[in-house]
């Protein structure tokens, strides 16, 4: 689908890609007059980052500090570096105007502190997504601090699929509760196929501590006594799992 997409890119169009991922070379391969390359491992691509310095053309060009923790900011932001240069703006220009950006709606925003506990909304609804949220919360606040996952798979459909990837996805979490399955493009029979039950005792066999919050107000009720000062809550998830950070902030 991905290969279909990029042959519709007319004849002076650009593709931004992704190096360090297999997937993204193999959609690319048939494409390479059109492709502008970034990477964190290939000093050889056409732009490059080592550390916090910025290559271009094997030349380096600037640095580049964030004010996000994760390593896939850092991805995003080459990619944002790439596209510039596609351009022709200038890439110290756009390294200093990334230094400042603080983020998206939804994407690890710290949304309140209260009672002690910091309070973050993320939109992450695939594993990978997971994964890297869970990974920034824990380079920011390293082992000194509870991470405390509440997480709402999105489609029941999209559950019953990736179930073992959700499993192994909370490894940098201390706690996980799972709030309930958000339906949305689900057919009947997809209602039947899986449950939040189900996911909370595969994670469980990944060693997790992990409740079934049974819906947001159970998951709202279970975190108001689960939590205590110092605790990091990462609310996470597509749907309309949002109200359970603000109604504990409430």
């Amino acid at each position: 689908a991905f290969r279909e997409f990029v042959g519709l890119l007319p004849a002076d169009g650009v593709i931004i890609a992704n190096a360090d991922d297999p997937n993204v070379l193999e959609v690319v391969k048939d494409f390479s007059n059109k492709v502008v390359f970034f990477s964190r491992y290939n000093r050889s691509r056409q732009i490059f980052l080592e550390k916090n310095r910025v290559y271009k053309d094997g030349k380096l060009v600037s640095e580049l500090f964030l004010k996000l923790f994760g390593d896939h900011n850092y991805t995003n932001a080459l990619a944002a570096l790439a596209l510039a240069d596609s351009f022709d703006l200038d890439l110290v220009k756009v390294c200093q105007s990334l230094a400042s950006f603080q983020g998206s709606w939804r994407r690890f925003e710290l949304v309140g502190i209260k009672d002690g506990v910091d309070f973050y909304n993320d939109y992450a609804h695939h594993p990978t997504e997971i994964l890297a949220t869970l990974a920034a919360a824990r380079q920011k606040y390293g082992s000194g601090r509870r991470i405390v996952a509440c997480f709402q798979p999105h489609q029941f459909n999209r559950t019953k699929h990736f179930l073992m990837e959700f499993a192994a996805a909370f490894g940098d979490a201390d706690a996980v509760i799972i709030s309930n399955i958000y339906q949305v493009r689900d057919v009947e029979s997809d209602l039947h196929t899986v449950s939040a039950a189900l996911l909370v005792s595969e994670i469980r066999n990944h060693g997790k501590e992990v409740y079934d919050g049974q819906g947001i107000v159970g998951a709202v009720n279970f975190l108001e006594k689960y939590l205590v000062p110092g605790d990091v809550c990462v609310v996470m998830g597509a749907g309309d799992v949002w109200k359970v950070t603000e109604a504990l902030l409430e």
